[in-house]
């Protein structure tokens, strides 16, 4: 313990979370997530390989492709229209 009543991380062996190489969460819009959703869908080229190009998680990869044939269906469920915006 410091004179100031602290630990001394570093010397421990331990660092503290914001020393850490952490990637921060991002939010991808809605274009980005359905093209990057419709290459996983072709399947040209595998989720892993779509993850390193793009710098996303397989695992958001995978769950953006399971989610697209539900989105489509709400698409032509409207009739092609687009859903109404709601106020916030």
């Amino acid at each position: 313990m410091d004179s100031d009543g602290s630990y001394d991380l570093t010397s421990a062996g331990l660092q503290g979370r914001g020393d850490q190489d952490i990637k921060r969460h991002r939010n991808h819009d809605a274009g980005f997530i359905a093209r990057l959703a419709s290459k996983a869908v072709e399947g040209e080229r595998t989720v892993s390989e779509l993850a390193v190009e793009y710098g996303v998680h397989q695992t958001m990869i995978h769950q953006w492709k399971k989610a697209l044939p539900d989105g489509a269906v709400e698409i032509f469920d409207r009739g092609g229209k687009k859903a109404p915006e709601v106020d916030g």
